[in-house]
């Protein structure tokens, strides 16, 4: 996969009644992709917010990014 290639998702937590919006350029492979990070994640914070989810992804140093705007993900990229 491309690593430039921007998707935007939306997580949502029925139990919790929230969501929010993400950016994020991780690949559709298992155990890379989006999915896979919010089950991680999911399982490791008490945090249930877009930040926390994305200092979660970026902590994992791999060049797969996660944003809470589309222009912050583009500068992580473009430092990376």
């Amino acid at each position: 996969m491309n690593k430039t290639e921007i998707k935007t998702r939306t997580v949502k937590f029925k139990d919790k009644r929230m969501n929010f919006i993400v950016w994020h350029n991780l690949p559709d492979t298992f155990g890379l992709d989006f999915e896979s990070a919010v089950i991680n994640w999911e399982a490791r914070t008490n945090t249930f917010d877009a930040k926390s989810l994305c200092d979660y992804i970026n902590g994992k140093h791999t060049g797969y990014f996660c944003a809470t705007s589309e222009q912050e993900l583009l500068k992580l990229i473009e430092n990376d």
